[in-house]
């Protein structure tokens, strides 16, 4: 069996070691797992509490490597008697506890799929098979970056996977999701190759593209957007079987249109465009690839190849900001700070279809940082005055030469009072915030305006808070995007993230985003 191909840090070996010859500890593991699978089994209410510690536990207790411990034969018995009491309990839990809960903890048993105690790695797979067999059209896309996993092993099992399941809805005499089954893997491929594809001309925008066909046709499957695959929590509560806990009305993919578009950043991800009909308009034929009448519009999907990065830390991130959000949408009194002020993150879809290769759900309705800026201008500004329009800041060559001019010298010299002054002088008389002004301008009325600007400011600020604790970096102004209907602030591209960006040539000292344009008139507070 293959090995886990998360690499341990020094903690992580060290807890392991300590949890294999404290048999004490191992008992209350185990009556630990034992009452969560009890709260599990009676309701769903504490589902995202007690599901992920049970797991986290089971990992921890199996993923004790036996054969590293010291040859004494009571720890290394006690040590397998417990992984096995642990293994049982989970493999009797499996029955006892809906699918629907397991869906939401794909990416943690995806994981430890090949986790290195045998027995654990073939009970999460037959989790994951019966996830994928309730659940086929909104499972695959969490499953598909198995199947197109660099490590063989990986691949291999995803493979088994899908295979398996859709031999069982054959046998069923279920043929439509036994081909949908089988159909996924050649529209992975489609989707990679295109992520992956570089057009002869560097410098073009846009090209055409031969479409994807296969034997099941693209409405079938359900398209990888937050809406299609997300969980009502409201329907895992109530635990009834047959309730569907995915909602119905949402829109189904006709076709792709044969136009792609690249993005002008440095990556060249493409923004593909899908046209959607409502599920009961489904069944229309997908010969035209152009909009039809019974098309309710489109939906738009960003495929991105990080070529030195990986998108499951993207698809990692946008967990974690889910997690923080019920979080937030937990405190159920009108007094709560988070309840008044109506914090939460802006999340989107983010798939893996690979290592490095994904398909993420296009933000409607935003534009980043710097086209915002850059499309602003200060109307009480002398006409001719570069203070007054943003396409002055268009010239990044002459900006970002002047801001390595200041750093230089505060390197040089370590005179960082000078340095600063040097910067204000060079960079912020030069380049005046003209952000407020596009809040004026998009937002003439004054309730929308007051709204919108409240809006940037609290999701900002939340954005802030939770970049500098995962230790977000690479916060550039096209990574952050706003919405130019309510003027929220969205982020974009995790691959930054640990801190990552202190270890950079020119390390990224400060913690998150904030510049003149983000900030008031007192250079305090965020106007």
């Amino acid at each position: 069996m293959g090995t886990n191909q998360h690499s341990e840090t020094y903690d992580d070996k060290t807890r392991l070691l300590d949890i294999g010859h404290d048999t004490l500890c191992q008992n209350y593991m185990l009556e630990a797992m034992s009452e969560f699978g009890k709260a599990l089994e009676l309701s769903q209410k504490h589902i995202y509490q007690a599901l992920p510690r049970l797991l986290s536990m089971w990992f921890d207790l199996t993923g004790v490597c036996v054969g590293r411990m010291e040859k004494d034969n009571s720890l290394q018995s006690s040590l397998q008697d417990s992984q096995e009491k642990a293994n049982n309990l989970i493999s009797h839990l499996i029955d006892k506890v809906q699918p629907c809960s397991f869906y939401t903890a794909l990416p943690q048993l995806i994981a430890h799929i090949c986790h290195q105690h045998e027995d654990t790695s073939t009970i999460v797979t037959s989790i994951l098979k019966r996830v994928l067999e309730k659940y086929p059209r909104q499972a695959m896309w969490a499953l598909a970056w198995l199947r197109h996993s660099a490590c063989a092993v990986r691949s291999s099992m995803g493979d088994e996977i899908f295979k398996s399941t859709a031999k069982k809805f054959q046998r069923q005499e279920n043929m439509d999701v036994h081909d949908l089954l089988m159909d996924s893997r050649s529209l992975f491929k489609y989707l990679i190759d295109l992520a992956k594809y570089k057009p002869v001309k560097d410098k073009t925008n846009s090209f055409s593209v031969k479409l994807w066909r296969g034997s099941s046709p693209l409405h079938a499957f359900v398209p990888p957007i937050k809406a299609a695959l997300s969980v009502s929590h409201a329907s895992i509560e109530a635990n009834d079987r047959s309730k569907d806990i995915f909602p119905k009305q949402v829109p189904r993919m006709r076709a792709f249109h044969k136009d792609i578009q690249l993005m002008s950043s440095k990556a060249r991800p493409k923004r593909i465009t899908v046209f959607a009909v409502q599920p009961e308009y489904a069944d229309t034929p997908a010969a035209s690839y152009e909009l039809s009448n019974q098309d309710v519009g489109e939906i738009h999907f960003l495929l991105k190849q990080e070529a030195k990065g990986d998108l499951r830390k993207d698809a990692r991130v946008q967990d974690l900001n889910n997690v923080i959000n019920r979080i937030l949408a937990g405190a159920q009194s009108g007094a709560h700070v988070a309840c008044q002020r109506r914090l939460h993150l802006r999340t989107f879809s983010v798939v893996c279809l690979s290592e490095d290769c994904g398909i993420l759900e296009w933000v409607p309705n935003t534009d980043s940082f710097r086209n915002i800026v850059t499309k602003s201008y200060n109307p009480q500004a002398p006409r001719h005055s570069r203070r007054r329009r943003g396409t002055n800041l268009a010239d990044f060559g002459y900006l970002r030469d002047a801001y390595e001019k200041a750093q230089q010298f505060y390197f040089k010299r370590g005179n960082l009072k000078k340095a600063a002054l040097m910067f204000e002088k060079l960079c912020l008389q030069k380049y005046p915030p003209l952000l407020y002004w596009w809040f004026v301008h998009n937002f003439p009325n004054p309730h929308a305006w007051f709204e919108a600007r409240a809006r940037f400011t609290l999701s900002a600020s939340v954005w802030s808070a939770v970049g500098h604790i995962i230790g977000l970096g690479d916060r550039h102004s096209e990574n952050i995007l706003i919405d130019t209907a309510n003027g929220e602030c969205v982020h974009v591209d995790f691959d930054c993230i640990f801190n990552k960006g202190l270890n950079l040539p020119r390390p990224e000292v400060i913690p998150f985003r904030l510049t003149v344009n983000m900030i008031g008139k007192t250079k305090l507070e965020n106007d």
